[in-house]
C-alpha cells in the first residue's frame, strides 16, 4: 500500500480513522496514568439555532423543472437484455449521442438506445476518444483514451439535445446534478455538489494494466484529459457516461466511472466521491467529430488566484526525505512519492495571495471560497522498524486548517502519531501511545502550484509539530518557513511583491454548538485526492458515547468524511469552524453488514479552543506535550 488506512474498533461499531500513521519510539510521553477525561469547560449545553438553508441561499435550484428540462436528452444504452451505460444527444438531427468508451468497449459495438417516452432503437459506435484523438473504429484498433468518450450514432427519433457550458467556469460548492439509467431502472436522478472543478493530483490516479512482462501501474492522466471533475453525486455502474448538468441545465461534464476503477479508489473507502471528464475535453472530441457547439454560461465564477504568489522562486529542499516524496532519480526509490510534488526549502520566504471572499448565501460555494485557502493537505513521512535492524518508510496524509496568521495549523494527533497502526494492531485505542520523532510534516495548500515543463506541481511546505493532546487527538502545527502575505501598503519586498508578516487571514472558530438538522460542510484531503469540498446535516449535536475515550462529546453528521479529512475543519453556514473532523464509521466487514453510510464525527470547536487556550495559558494537561515552553496564539472566535 502506498499509503497505511488504519481503524480501529469501539463500542459497537467498527470506526475508521482517516488516514493514520504508524511508527516507534516515545518522545515526551505525558503521563501514562491518564485515565481520567480532561477537565475542560466544554459542557455541551451551548447549542444555537441558526438560520435554515432554504432562508440563506440567495439562488434556490428547481431540479424538479432542471429533471423535466433535460430529460428528452438522456438514453439509456442496452445491449441485448442488458443495461449498459448512460448517453446524451449532443446531435439531434443526425442522431450522434455521447456516451462511455469503457462500457461500449466491453460490450461489443452494437446497442439499442431508450429514450425517455420508451422508444427504441438500434445504435452503433462511430468512434471513440483515443490518445491519438477521436478515432473512427473502421480505421484501426483503439486504445480508448482516460476520458472514457464514445460516439453513437442511431437512425431512431431524438427530440432534444444538450446544451454545453464550459468546465473552466465552475467552482467549488457549485450545485449539479445528473441523470442516469442504473440496471433496474432508467432516468434516475443525483443531485450534490461540485467537490473540487479540477482534480488534477495525478499521484493518485494510476491504474494497473497487464502486458507481457506482469502487471503495470499505469498514469490515468494520459494526455486526453486535463482533469477530472470531482463531484458528491451518487453514481451506479450504469451512469457511466451520464451527462453531469450545472444549475442552468448545461452539460459541463460526463461522468467517467473509468477514474473510480483506479488502484486508489478501489484499495480506499470511498464515500461521497465520484468523477466527471469535463466538458472542456469533451469539446475538443465533438469538434475531431464534426460536431460544434456554441457554450452557454461560461466564465460565471469567481477566479481562484494561486495562492502561493511566488511559487516559481521558491527554492528546492535538497535533503532525502524531499527527494523520495518527488520521486527523484538520485533518492531512495520506494515508489512513494510522485512527480506532481515539488518540495520547498524551508530557507525560502513564501508570499501568499490576501484575496478574501465573504461568505454572502451561506452555500457550499460561498463558504468554501472563503476557506479554500485556509485549508491544506498534511503530508507525512516516517520510517519504522523492522527485523535485523532495518527501516522501511510510509507516508501518511490529513488535513489541517489555520488558526492564526503567524502560520499556526491545526490537524489531528493521529495524522502525525507514527504508532497508530501499531497500536491498532495491539487492539488499543489509536492515540494510546504517541510517536512524533522523526517524523517529516508538509502543508501543501490545494491552490499553491507551481509549474515546470508543462507539469502542475504542488508546493509541499516543511512543518514542524509542536504539541499535541493525547487524549483530545488535537495537535498544533507551524510552517517552517518565513511567511508573508500580499500588501500593497507594505513596505517589505519578496521576490518584487509587496509583503507583510504572515498570513492575511486565518479560520474562525464558533464556539457554539450547530443545530441538529442545520447544514455544515468539510473541507479537507479527502481519500489523499485533495482539498474537496463536502455537505451534510448535523445528525446529533452532542454524541455521548465516546467521551471516557476523548473527554468530549462529538458532533455526528451525516457529511461524506473520507479517509484524509481526518484534522480539517467542519464549517457552519457562515464559513466559520464549529468541529475538526476526525473519525466515520468505516468500510469493513461489520459495518457493511448493518449498512452503515456517512455516519462521521467531529471534535466541538470548543475543545479546540480549550486546547489552544491552555497552550496559551502555560497551564498543565497529562495529556498535553508541548516542544516549546511559550505560546501566543492569536485565534478568532465568534
Amino acid at each position: 500500500m502506498k499509503r497505511p488506512f488504519a481503524k480501529i474498533g469501539a463500542a459497537a461499531f467498527s470506526l475508521a480513522f482517516l488516514l493514520t500513521l504508524s511508527g516507534c519510539v516515545q518522545l515526551y510521553a505525558p503521563d501514562p496514568s491518564r485515565n481520567n477525561p480532561p477537565e475542560e469547560d466544554y459542557s455541551g449545553e451551548n447549542v444555537f439555532q441558526t438560520e435554515t438553508y432554504e432562508d440563506k441561499v440567495a439562488e434556490k435550484v428547481d431540479f424538479s423543472a432542471l429533471y423535466e428540462q433535460v430529460l428528452a436528452a438522456v438514453v439509456t444504452i442496452s445491449s441485448g437484455e442488458t443495461t449498459v451505460a448512460t448517453g446524451v444527444v449532443v446531435d439531434m438531427d443526425r442522431g450522434y449521442i455521447l456516451t462511455s468508451s469503457g462500457r461500449t468497449v466491453s460490450a461489443g459495438g452494437r446497442f439499442e438506445v431508450t429514450t425517455y417516452d420508451g422508444n427504441t432503437a438500434d445504435a452503433e459506435v462511430v468512434g471513440y476518444d483515443t490518445v491519438y484523438g477521436f478515432t473512427p473504429v473502421a480505421e484501426s484498433f483503439y486504445d480508448s483514451a482516460s476520458s472514457d468518450l464514445a460516439l453513437l450514432r442511431t437512425e431512431g427519433r431524438l427530440e432534444q439535445e444538450v446544451s454545453f457550458a464550459d468546465s473552466d467556469g465552475i467552482a467549488y460548492g457549485d450545485p449539479c446534478f445528473s441523470v442516469g439509467a442504473t440496471a433496474s431502472a432508467e432516468n434516475l436522478m443525483n443531485a450534490g455538489i461540485i467537490s473540487m472543478p479540477l482534480n488534477t493530483h495525478r499521484s493518485v490516479f494510476y491504474y494497473e494494466k497487464s502486458s507481457l512482462s506482469g502487471t503495470e501501474q499505469h498514469s490515468f492522466f494520459d494526455g486526453s484529459i486535463s482533469g477530472l471533475i470531482q463531484t458528491g453525486l451518487t453514481t451506479h455502474r450504469e451512469n457511466d457516461g451520464a451527462p453531469l448538468f450545472d444549475s442552468a441545465g448545461n452539460v459541463i461534464g460526463m461522468m467517467n466511472l473509468r477514474a473510480e476503477e483506479t488502484s486508489f479508489f478501489k484499495e480506499s473507502d470511498p464515500f461521497g466521491i465520484s468523477f466527471a471528464t469535463p466538458s472542456a475535453d469533451i469539446f475538443g472530441f465533438l469538434q475531431e467529430a464534426g460536431i460544434e457547439y456554441d457554450l452557454e454560461g461560461s466564465g460565471a465564477t469567481t477566479p481562484l488566484e494561486n495562492a502561493i504568489l511566488n511559487s516559481s522562486s521558491l527554492a528546492k529542499a535538497n535533503d532525502r526525505v524531499a527527494g523520495i516524496l518527488m520521486n527523484e532519480p538520485n533518492a531512495d526509490q520506494t515508489g512513494m512519492g510522485s512527480d506532481d510534488y515539488f518540495v520547498a526549502s524551508d530557507s525560502s520566504p513564501v508570499v501568499f495571495s490576501s484575496e478574501e471572499y465573504a461568505v454572502t448565501d451561506g452555500s457550499a460555494k460561498s463558504v468554501s471560497l472563503k476557506n479554500l485557502s485556509k485549508t491544506l493537505k498534511i503530508v507525512a513521512y516516517y520510517e519504522l522498524d523492522a527485523n535485523f535492524g532495518t527501516s522501511f518508510p510510509a507516508i501518511s496524509e490529513g488535513s489541517g486548517f489555520l488558526i492564526d496568521n503567524e502560520g499556526y495549523v491545526l490537524t489531528n494527533l493521529h495524522v502525525v502519531n507514527k504508532l497508530v497502526e501499531q497500536n491498532r494492531e495491539q487492539g488499543k485505542e489509536a492515540n494510546s501511545s504517541v510517536d512524533v520523532e522523526g517524523v517529516s510534516v508538509y502543508g501543501v495548500f490545494e491552490q499553491g502550484t507551481r509549474l515546470e515543463n508543462g507539469i502542475k506541481k504542488f508546493v509541499l511546505l516543511p512543518m514542524e509539530i509542536l504539541a499535541y493532546h493525547q487524549m483530545g487527538d488535537l495537535a498544533l502545527l507551524r510552517f517552517s518557513n518565513p511567511v508573508w502575505h500580499e500588501d500593497e501598503y507594505a513596505d517589505e519586498l519578496v521576490s518584487g511583491i509587496r509583503v507583510s508578516k504572515g498570513f492575511s487571514q486565518s479560520c474562525t472558530f464558533s464556539s457554539q454548538l450547530p443545530a441538529r438538522g442545520s447544514f455544515v460542510y468539510a473541507l479537507g484531503n479527502a481519500l489523499a485526492y485533495g482539498v474537496s469540498v463536502s455537505q451534510g446535516l448535523v445528525s446529533q449535536p452532542r454524541f455521548t458515547a465516546y467521551n471516557s475515550l476523548y473527554g468530549y462529546d462529538m458532533i455526528q453528521t451525516d457529511c461524506p468524511i473520507n479517509s484524509g479529512n481526518s484534522g480539517g475543519p467542519l464549517f457552519d453556514n457562515r464559513g466559520n469552524v464549529v468541529g475538526v473532523n476526525t473519525l466515520g464509521l468505516g468500510n469493513d466487514e461489520e459495518t457493511l453488514q448493518y449498512g452503515y453510510e456517512n455516519v462521521s464525527w467531529s471534535i466541538p470547536a470548543s475543545f479546540a479552543i480549550s486546547f489552544i487556550d491552555k497552550l496559551n495559558n502555560g497551564e498543565t494537561d497529562t495529556n498535553i506535550v508541548r516542544f516549546r515552553e511559550s505560546f501566543d496564539l492569536n485565534y478568532t472566535v465568534t
